[in-house]
């Protein structure tokens, strides 16, 4: 599911991330939807309530958190610096969630990062500021308005699913899959904890249920803020 598929949303957020920074500071705005899938029992799938201080982390509820978890084989076995510090970035959004990495484990966590991506072309729009002319006696200004020209993007669809199965039965019991749409090459840095909050918000989230969240951050105040609805069908 493309959350973003009305291009002129990018250029919309482009100008608004530019015009902040030309004002000296930058609020950066991602959209992240989430769908989950669960088999928990009642007693295990109440909504939980949001980690104060975590925006879009939800807690664990208690019948997880006094058990352990640890990655699937393949994770755990991997060889490739660039997997090994995807892996290191979606544990530590778990661990604030309060999960625990650590044997004996009863849950096994297991996931699947994917960014393809695709080309699309736009407007950009161009202001020019108007100048003064006429001389000193006529005063008024000439010049300036604003301009568009066809520009190429680059568009990359970030899905994070992350599945959580039974240790001993291999039972998958949760899964969630969580997308969002970036221009250019994002920074996994900051994308991919974004998409694992989203995973993690309310956990285990409502069955079968799409939710998008819109996540703030302030980087001149160092603020995080976010806001979640549920998407009708």
């Amino acid at each position: 599911m493309r959350i973003l598929n009305h291009f002129f949303i990018h250029i919309f957020l482009g100008c608004i991330l530019l015009s902040a920074l030309l004002l000296g500071g930058c609020t950066s705005i991602t959209l992240v939807e989430v769908t989950n899938f669960h088999q928990l029992p009642k007693s295990q799938s109440q909504k939980a309530s949001t980690l104060e201080g975590q925006p879009g982390t939800g807690q664990v509820p208690s019948v997880l958190l006094r058990h352990n978890y640890q990655w699937a084989d393949h994770i755990a076995q991997e060889l490739d610096p660039e997997r090994q510090f995807y892996t290191k970035l979606i544990e530590q959004e778990l661990e604030k969630a309060g999960f625990i990495n650590a044997a004996p484990n009863e849950y096994t966590f297991d996931y699947q990062l994917n960014t393809p991506r695709t080309i699309s072309q736009g407007m950009q729009a161009l202001t020019y500021p108007a100048y003064p002319c006429g001389g000193l006696r006529r005063g008024g200004f000439c010049g300036g308005g604003t301009f568009y020209q066809s520009v190429t993007y680059e568009i990359y669809t970030n899905t994070l699913e992350l599945f959580l199965s039974d240790a001993k039965t291999k039972k998958r019991i949760w899964q969630s899959r969580a997308q969002t749409d970036s221009l250019g090459g994002a920074s996994a840095n900051r994308l991919l904890p974004l998409l694992v909050r989203g995973a993690l918000n309310n956990f285990p989230g409502e069955n079968g249920k799409t939710t998008r969240l819109e996540f703030k951050r302030d980087s001149q105040k160092d603020t995080e803020s976010f806001q979640s609805e549920i998407l009708k069908p």
